[in-house]
């Protein structure tokens, strides 16, 4: 697939920043035609369903992509899921739906899509990367969770190698327009069954896996369902 910052349109890096993703909405909103928001340092930086990601200066990749090329796309989300597994294999780790990276049951990645209306009313999407790299410890009340890629392999990666080497696998991954493209890919570093999570009415289930629309399938109280929105638990 193509990468935002392949062409022309500029990647812009800053030293501190309150939030790559809200820049780069921001820039979407208003036309800009920027292709990627780095920063060194986030100060109030923002996961899925609006927790905080912690980047430490130099120890984190905190990037958002903005996908001007794939305006209108039928699932952003998928895009996200997407985006999980280039970071995966660019560190061998492995994938909890909707979009977790982790090696074994902690989190080493997290990814934030959604999509946005330009000034000409397109609906592009916007992907927001986030990877522990260097950090040897976290806040007290992740730590049971968090993990980095130099704690789980050893292995050291500045931002900027690490960001290079995502762009590599995510040129490797077919074009996105339905979940069979990624379904295959997918499943190679599969780690959602048997993985509990927790719905927005508080209903903790248990994955089965995912469904053919890439949507979550769980067994709960009421039986098997279908779900698209839900909160993994980690530890």
């Amino acid at each position: 697939m193509n990468w935002p910052v392949d062409d022309l349109r500029i990647q812009l890096d800053f030293e501190t920043i309150p939030t790559t993703q809200n820049q780069a909405v921001a820039w979407v909103k208003r036309g800009f035609p920027y292709g990627a928001c780095t920063a060194k340092m986030q100060t109030a930086g923002r996961g899925r369903l609006d927790r905080e990601w912690i980047t430490a200066p130099g120890e984190s990749l905190a990037a958002t992509l903005i996908f001007w090329d794939h305006a209108d796309h039928p699932n952003a989300a998928w895009l996200g899921m997407a985006m999980a597994l280039a970071v995966a294999r660019s560190f061998d780790a492995h994938v909890q739906w909707p979009n977790d990276v982790v090696y074994g049951d902690r989190k080493v990645a997290g990814i934030l899509a959604e999509t946005v209306l330009d000034p000409e009313g397109r609906r592009i999407p916007v992907v927001g990367v986030g990877v522990n790299l260097k950090q040897t410890e976290f806040p007290p009340e992740i730590a049971y969770r968090a993990t980095s890629v130099l704690q789980a392999t050893g292995q050291v990666w500045t931002p900027e190698e690490a960001l290079h080497r995502i762009a590599t696998e995510w040129r490797r991954l077919p074009e996105v327009r339905d979940w069979s493209d990624l379904e295959p890919i997918w499943q190679e570093r599969d780690q959602t069954p048997g993985k509990l999570f927790r719905t927005p009415g508080g209903e903790v289930m248990k994955a089965d896996g995912i469904c053919a629309e890439g949507a979550l399938v769980v067994q709960g109280a009421a039986g098997r369902q279908v779900i698209t929105v839900a909160d993994a638990l980690f530890g």
